[in-house]
């Protein structure tokens, strides 16, 4: 099976994979808590709203923490898994990291490993998980999908200031990190990363500021949550009784 093939094999059988309702665990009446999970263009501070939502819900954030979690499962280490991390590798560029590598690293058990973590974390719920394809993931039934922009001059303010770059390196890097999550959305889960009808919210950090970002994403979320409470209520699970 060529390269290509198998990246198609693996699409397809992902589909399949995030297409399935959520496992319930014995003694569940419903889907897990809620998970939000954020998209964000290079510099439009996803992390620090995510930083902020896990601050203010008392839930834990998945950014690079997601990384290690991937890394301890395949047994290797964080730093060779960030050579694959929101970005699609090429024939050449998998064959080098074998090279460098005492690991068999490749991109597609990356991926496998990628979705059961990313899986495992939405059926416990309660947490945020910042890019990765986790939009795609998650199911939108117990799941809050987010998509922050913001202005490339601000953007591309932030990752200077975060980076430590000039403004030609910083604009470079927006640009081939822009790029390189919009390909690896594509090749993986088949979706364009910025169609706005994949989102429940999509907010402009230029034009908020990252607590009233939050404020906005956990009025949502509270909605959502009474929402489906309420929706439960109205039809409780299905119970077998003596009679029957």
């Amino acid at each position: 099976m060529t390269q290509k093939s198998l990246s198609e094999s693996l699409v397809s059988a992902l589909g399949r994979i995030i297409d399935q309702e959520p496992k319930l665990e014995p003694g569940r009446a419903g889907p897990p808590p809620f998970t939000i999970a954020i998209s964000r263009e290079p510099g439009a501070l996803g992390n620090a709203v995510a930083r902020e939502l896990g601050q203010r819900l008392g839930w834990p954030v998945y950014d690079q923490e997601l990384l290690n979690v991937v890394a301890r499962e395949m047994g290797s280490e964080v730093d060779l898994i960030q050579l694959l991390d929101e970005k699609p590798m090429s024939w050449l560029e998998q064959c080098v990291v074998n090279m460098v590598s005492e690991y068999n690293l490749n991109h597609d058990s990356y991926m496998v490993h990628l979705i059961a973590a990313v899986r495992s974390l939405g059926e416990r719920g309660h947490c945020i998980i910042v890019g990765r394809g986790s939009n795609f993931i998650l199911p939108a039934t117990h799941t809050l999908h987010v998509r922050l922009v913001a202005d490339l001059p601000d953007r591309l303010a932030v990752i200077e200031k975060r980076r430590g770059l000039s403004k030609k390196e910083a604009a470079r890097w927006e640009e081939k990190t822009t790029q390189e999550r919009r390909d690896f959305v594509r090749k993986h889960f088949n979706k364009d990363v910025a169609d706005p009808h994949l989102y429940d919210l999509m907010l402009n950090t230029s034009r908020l500021t990252v607590p009233e970002a939050a404020d906005v994403i956990i009025e949502a979320l509270q909605r959502r949550e009474a929402r489906h409470s309420a929706k439960k209520q109205a039809h409780p699970p299905w119970k077998m009784t003596n009679d029957q």
